[in-house]
């Protein structure tokens, strides 16, 4: 099974977010625009040497409210042992007016998988323009070679081939924590996401998904063309 995981071809990862879709989604604090704005940055998300962790105004949802909830939850606590006091937050939710085409990585159970339908896509994120962060040392370029092996031999039954290729998918998985949620952030960490959204709606993809929660995805649209005005409810 693992090995079967690590050097399979990934099914395509296209999917259609389907019209009258809910979506819902949190932010600490009340100070929240009416309107979506790619302007507004969540203060949960900043680092003072890199900025603004979602630099290219995307915005993330989940599929259910409870969820909703219980990530706030989990945020207002963090921000307390940093010092910082939320005595309102926000939920906010909303609906798609229109089919999303969004790239699915929910099915992906190791990093390895998720990069397999990215090469499958033509998309490529293991160059010099993807870093692991803080450490700027750590690009997704260090890891190409053994991707590129894996992607060369993936029809191989040659045993001691499939033993590299087991070996080159745990070195990937490693780099990425071995935890696909973690890898599904990074995309759009930081720098990464113009890059990134560029490659996908060069493909036509308007957006993509991940699982961070056991309860929802983690979906992570480009624009908000498609979505109806927020509503905003202070907890």
């Amino acid at each position: 099974m693992i090995f079967e995981s690590a050097k399979r071809q990934v099914r395509k990862g296209y999917m259609k977010l389907s019209i009258r879709t809910n979506l819902y989604r949190y932010c600490l604090g009340n100070d929240i625009p009416k309107e979506w704005s790619t302007e507004y940055h969540s203060p949960e998300y900043h680092s003072e040497e890199y900025g603004d962790k979602n630099q290219i105004g995307a915005f993330f949802f989940y599929r259910n409210e409870e969820t909703a909830y219980k990530v706030l939850t989990e945020a207002i606590k963090k921000a307390a042992k940093h010092g910082q006091n939320f005595q309102n937050s926000t939920l906010t939710c909303c609906q798609t007016i229109e089919d999303i085409s969004i790239l699915d990585f929910t099915d992906c159970a190791r990093p390895v998988q998720m990069l397999n339908i990215l090469y499958d896509e033509g998309i490529d994120v293991l160059t010099s323009d993807f870093f692991l962060h803080p450490n700027k040392k750590h690009s997704f370029n260090n890891i190409r070679g053994y991707h590129q092996y894996i992607m060369d031999n993936r029809k191989t039954n040659d045993i001691k081939v499939c033993s590299k290729i087991l070996n080159k998918a745990d070195k990937i998985d490693k780099f990425f924590k071995e935890h696909v949620g973690y890898t599904g952030q990074l995309l759009t960490d930081f720098g990464n996401g113009i890059p990134f959204k560029r490659q996908l709606e060069e493909k036509g993809y308007e957006g993509y998904q991940f699982m961070e929660e056991k309860s929802s995805p983690t979906i992570c649209l480009f624009n908000s063309s498609k979505l109806t005005l927020p509503v905003h409810r202070i907890v």
